[in-house]
């Protein structure tokens, strides 16, 4: 809120300042009532400092800090002319053009504030703040209001909040917000994360110099400032990202890796023990022995020296990381080791990781903390908290969903990529020194089986992987925990057994042990290479035997698949999935959603329970090969192998298993090859192939039960079983192959006669060219295995996709319904598709045609949900063809026999009415008094000479809550302005959509249509709101709420801001009887209300209505006075007849060209009242004569 400080007019009365103000007597400022503090959640006892933004031609001017709720009344605290005190201080920042005002020992006093700035000869410009004390916990708060980084570091604020993180923002003063989870403010880039509750994290990176400054956490009404300095990174880099706490085990060891600047590299370096760093005492040094105690390392060229203290116990608590400097203080910093009995609260198995070139390591660090304060950070360098990220061109990934671990996966790992590496959790780091080495000359220790959970009695298999130099060696199987000791159960140079065999694959440079009827005696083996010219290669794999629920396994190791087809592997787990890995022995792993190895495109699916599932995507000849599931440590091996497609495509992507409905129909698409074309197919019913029965044939004609067509360009026959049965359950599509054996594929009908496990509404679906179609497929099972598939080509079960070039996206947010939507169709989009849920398909027949020329079939409105008793009106869109022609509305389920209810050549009626928009090419039909025979409707276009065009339109009429609907259908605005149209609906507010009737249509968050910009708020359960800014004319038009099937029609009309009136004076001709006893004076004009709430202009208005009626009524009263001094005149019943002006008070809206109110009161008429008694006497007379009112407009 904004006032004004009068500096020059002290003495003046409140009314007249007041005036002043109304007047337009105001100083706006450019920039502080920019981004800025109006309301702080602050701590009893504490301190807060508050940024006030200003414009650059007050930098040079006095600001101060005023206290008191009332701008007019509050009194100077602290000004920057003056002295600070302990209690207020002030600092001005002429080049952020900021200045911060503190307030230290707050107290419920400590409430009400302004920033201000001193005009010198005019008006004072001023903010308001409130600052809200509290005892207990704030409402937003950050730990430190003031937060220092390093020049192109990172630096994370978190911002603890009570609120819905949906309304939270991230700031900067006097620029812009981030609310989405990342952008960037003044070059600055800017990631927000909201995964931990109440917290909403904001992280910056790459800073820059100019990144210093003001910002601010906000949610909603409230903010609190954060102020950040950017300084370059400090000479010795002793002091950057380091070790300061460290949770250590009793009687174990701890190694501390100790950064220091290169400045420093030949100087000495040690460890000291002690709490004060000027008593602490020389533990080792780098030119002095190690001790059992302790130890110590210099990498020269990483810049760390490492200190190791073994044994650990209560006493090793406080150590300085210390340098010796020969010319002056020595350098240091300080750590301490918690020592517990019990569980650390930051730790890894192992401080040292090795790991190869090119490949990948996973640390693992155990936390107690909220996963939301982990980071892995390198010594000197940078962190990461983020999903994923790089460091020094190492590209890291994360994964927190196993709970109290956060893995940190690094890939691609180079010689440089070694190094000392922090695990951070809080105040709390652990350290992992990483080294990483050249894959060695065997290729066997690489990605490989080491743990394998089997089933007793049961086979596995084991692929051992070897060196291109070991192509033509002897492989073998050795048995044993001890490879000096195992003995051979398999060698390449000799016959397999019952229970043991083996196979070397050359090309692969993979052989395989197979171990058969699996007992508890089946543990440890060794894959072996012998190597005549030294020792064997080998390593060992243990194989833990159950006769339960393996932990880790996939139902058939050998997969089978096609070129250029798709497979679907699905490894069944006990483990959290954020552990589980797709790998290729010899190459590398998959974690992520997607991705590839070797050129084969992966996705993976983590939806279903235990089961982690893993589909390849355009297959190749070389994606044939082993590969690995991978949980934690364990493994299990999986071989593909990658066949040509056989020469019939009827046994690809096809129906097998399919429920249906009793005394239903069902139509079945079966897929056959080019070859086939002209060939004659059938329908086969029976279980066996061999011996089952025709039932339709293309050669023959259909019968009422089953039906056959073929098409021919598609390559599909379609098969329709009618009156279904529990009788109709085995078929075979099958294919008559003269002089050769007939092809086949086998189907399976599931009858029921309850609810389908997985169906369409419709089988037969029709949608335009260029359009969109959503199918939804409703099924009982898991929604992670549900898919798309089109017959014949391919399938998607991501979110988003393409299949033959159309686009087609996915929503599982319905319980139980799978929605397909494709986007652009042409007309190769037309064809059979599926929906699958594991084995069960559901066949649609898409069919895409040319848009008809009238567009009544556009974006329109099918499905209302109305209330009974209501009216409801309904858009009907056509082309600019049948501009002239007749529209009507029909009723009545079929089109054949509905009835006309209204036309537009015919007069209206109560219960129904039409009007017809040439301009906007849309004719309103309107139906009151609406009832549960108000059902079924057609819009309508008469065409003469043809068959009328229509588009049908449903009613679902309610007596209670309606599924879809807006408080009031008309909507009006003006022009330049905003509105916000809310939808309230009974929907997953992600089936949600704003569309404009034969436009388009808006569901992300931001957009526009036709040129006016939309947002979208999903925040407020069950309601969808959509703001539209910046109106134009052309924005005027019917607009539909759509959620799912249903659509909710608003029509918007934009019109002109009405022009404000002036002051002027209205003369008006009236009877005297209007002031005589017993009627009522004239009423005093309201001032129309322009705006659609009551604003501050309107209190202003009323105020100086108020101020001004008073004056009038004080002249009135000095008149009636002198009056009554003459009332016994005779001369009274003639001045009676002469002209008598009054003065009625109209407010209006104050006028641009503004006028003092001294002007206003020259151009006030006043007059003489006659008594009560004088008027009853003269009013014959009076009503002879003019009598002139005047009208003030105050605007």
């Amino acid at each position: 809120m904004l006032f004004v400080r009068l500096g020059s007019l002290t003495d003046m009365d409140v009314p007249l300042r007041v005036l002043l103000i109304l007047a337009g007597l105001t100083g706006q400022s450019q920039g502080i009532h920019s981004i800025r503090v109006s309301e702080v959640s602050v701590k009893a006892g504490g301190s807060i400092s508050i940024p006030c933004l200003y414009s650059s031609k007050y930098t040079n001017h006095v600001k101060y800090l005023c206290k008191g709720y009332y701008w007019n009344y509050c009194t100077y605290e602290v000004r920057t002319d003056q002295s600070n005190s302990a209690k207020f201080s002030i600092s001005d920042d002429k080049i952020q053009k900021i200045f911060t005002v503190t307030v230290n020992k707050l107290t419920n006093d400590d409430l009400y504030y302004w920033c201000a700035v001193d005009i010198d000869g005019g008006v004072d410009d001023g903010d308001y703040f409130h600052l809200s004390v509290t005892t207990g916990t704030r409402s937003l708060y950050v730990d430190n209001q003031e937060i220092t980084a390093f020049l192109g570091g990172n630096v994370t604020i978190k911002c603890h909040h009570q609120g819905n993180p949906g309304e939270m923002r991230w700031c900067r003063m006097g620029s812009s917000c981030v609310t989405q989870p990342s952008g960037s403010i003044d070059g600055t880039e800017v990631t927000i994360d909201t995964n931990v509750p109440s917290v909403f994290s904001v992280t910056m990176r790459g800073l820059k110099t100019e990144s210093s400054g003001w910002y601010l956490c906000v949610s909603g009404n409230l903010q609190f400032p954060v102020r950040l300095t950017v300084t370059e990174q400090p000479t010795t880099r002793i002091h950057s990202i380091r070790v300061s706490e460290v949770s250590v085990k009793a009687g174990g060891s701890i190694s501390i890796p100790c950064l220091y600047s290169s400045q420093y590299t030949n100087h000495v370096k040690y460890l000291c023990k002690g709490f004060y760093w000027s008593y602490c005492t020389y533990q080792v040094k780098t030119n002095q022995k190690n001790s059992a105690k302790f130890s110590k390392s210099d990498d020269e060229i990483q810049k760390i020296f490492t200190v190791t203290v073994n044994e650990l116990t209560n006493d090793d608590s406080y150590y300085w990381c210390g340098v010796e400097d020969n010319d002056g203080p020595d350098d240091g910093y300080r750590f301490h080791l918690s020592v517990t009995t019990g569980t650390r609260s930051l730790y890894v198995d192992n401080q040292e990781k090795t790991a190869f070139l090119g490949g990948d390591v996973t640390i693992k660090c155990h936390h107690q903390r909220n996963p939301g304060e982990m980071r892995w950070c390198r010594m000197g360098s940078s962190c990461v908290t983020q999903p994923s990220g790089s460091i020094d061109g190492t590209e890291f990934t994360i994964d927190t969903n196993v709970p109290n671990v956060f893995s940190v996966t690094m890939r691609g790992l180079k010689t440089e990529s070694s190094g000392w590496y922090l695990c951070v959790s809080g105040n709390l780091q652990f350290p992992v020194r990483l080294t990483v080495t050249e894959q060695p000359t065997t290729r066997i220790h690489s990605i490989r089986v080491s743990e394998v959970s089997v089933k007793a009695g049961g086979s596995i298999s084991i692929p051992c992987l070897y060196s291109s130099k070991y192509t033509n060696h002897v492989k073998y199987l050795c048995k044993g925990y001890y490879l000096n000791y195992c003995t051979y159960q398999g060698r390449t140079d000799q016959s397999n057994s019952a229970k043991f065999s083996i196979s070397d694959d050359k090309i692969q440079k993979i052989f395989t042990v197979t171990v058969n009827e699996l007992t508890n005696d089946d543990l440890y083996y060794w894959c072996g290479v012998e190597d005549n010219d030294g020792a064997d290669d080998g390593y060992r794999f243990h194989l833990s035997v159950t006769t339960g629920t393996r932990s880790l396994y996939v139902d058939n190791q050998e997969k089978t698949a096609f070129l250029g087809g798709d497979v679907t592997i699905k490894c069944h787990h006990q483990r959290n999935p954020g552990e589980m890995r797709w790998c290729r022995m010899g190459s590398s792993c998959v974690t992520q959603r997607s991705g590839s190895i070797d050129g084969t495109e992966f996705t993976i699916d983590r939806n279903v329970p235990n089961v982690f599932s893993v589909t390849m995507r355009g297959l190749k000849t070389e994606s044939s090969g082993w590969y690995l599931c991978v949980s934690g440590n364990l493994q299990f091996p999986v071989r593909l192998t990658v066949t040509e497609q056989p020469n019939t495509r009827i046994h690809s992507i096809r129906v097998s298993e399919v429920s249906v409905k009793a005394g239903g129909s069902i139509s079945i698409p079966c897929l056959y090859s080019s070859q086939y074309t002209n060939h004659v197919k059938y329908l086969c019913k029976g279980y066996y192939w061999i011996s089952c029965t025709y039932e339709v044939r293309t050669d023959q004609s259909n019968s009422a039960k089953f039906s056959i067509s073929d098409d021919k360009i598609q390559k599909i026959f379609t098969v329709t079983v009618n009156k279904l049965t529990n009788d109709d359950l085995y078929y075979w599509c099958a294919v008559d192959i003269d002089g050769g054996v007939d092809d086949g594929d086998y189907f399976h009908l599931s009858v029921t006669t309850g609810t389908r496990s997985l169906y369409v509404d419709n089988q037969e679906k029709t949608a335009f060219l260029g359009g969109a179609i959503t199918i939804k497929c409703h099924h009982q099972r898991n929604p992670g295995e549900m898919r798309w598939c089109r017959m014949g080509s391919s399938c998607v079960n991501q979110p988003s996709g393409s299949i033959d070039g159309t686009k087609v996206t996915i929503d599982t947010n319905v319980p139980n319904v799978f929605s397909v939507t494709m986007r652009g169709l042409k007309t190769e989009s037309s064809g059979w598709y599926l929906c699958v849920s594991g084995n069960l398909q559901f066949p649609v027949r898409l069919t895409v045609t040319e848009q008809p020329n009238t567009r009544i079939h556009s974006i329109r409105a099918s499905e209302v949900s109305v209330k009974a008793g209501g009216s409801i009106s309904i858009p009907c869109l056509y082309s600019s063809q049948y501009t002239n022609h007749v529209k009507y509305l029909c009723k009545g389920y079929y089109w054949n026999y509905c009835t006309f209810a209204v036309r537009t050549d015919q007069k209206n009626s109560a219960k129904f009415s039409i009007s017809d928009d040439k301009i906007q090419k849309i004719f309103t039909v309107t139906v009151n008094e609406l009832t549960n025979g108000d059902s079924h409707y057609w819009c309508a276009v008469e065409i003469n000479g043809g068959g009328d065009d229509r588009g049908y339109f449903h009613l679902s009429v309610t007596t209670g809550t309606r599924s879809l609907y807006v408080d009031n259908q008309e909507k009006t605005a003006f022009l330049g302005g905003d509105i916000t149209i809310k939808c309230h609906h009974q929907r997953n507010p992600g089936e949600m959509r704003w569309c404009r009737m034969g436009s388009s249509c808006v569901t992300q968050r931001s957009g526009s249509i036709d040129g006016t910009e939309f947002t979208i708020d999903r925040n407020v359960p069950n309601v969808f709101s959509v703001t539209m800014r910046g109106l134009k004319t052309e924005s005027s038009g019917w607009y539909l709420c759509v959620s799912g099937n249903l659509q909710f029609p608003v029509r918007l009309t934009v019109t002109e801001q009405p022009t404000t009136t002036p002051l002027q004076e209205t003369t008006h001709k009236e009877n005297l009887s209007t002031f005589l006893p017993g009627t009522t004076p004239t009423t005093v004009q309201k001032g129309q209300n322009r705006n659609a709430s009551f604003g501050l202009t309107e209190t202003l208005i009323l105020t100086s209505v108020l101020i001004f009626t008073l004056m009038v009524a004080l002249c009135f009263c000095l008149m009636l006075k002198r009056h009554k001094q003459n009332k016994s005149a005779s001369s009274a019943m003639k001045e009676a007849e002469e002209e008598v002006t009054y003065s009625v008070v109209k407010p209006r809206r104050k006028p641009s060209s503004q006028r003092s109110y001294v002007e206003q009161d020259v151009d006030v008429t006043y007059s003489t009242v006659v008594s009560m008694r004088q008027q009853r006497v003269q009013r014959v007379e009076a009503d002879e004569e003019n009598v002139t009112y005047s009208t003030l407009a105050l605007d």
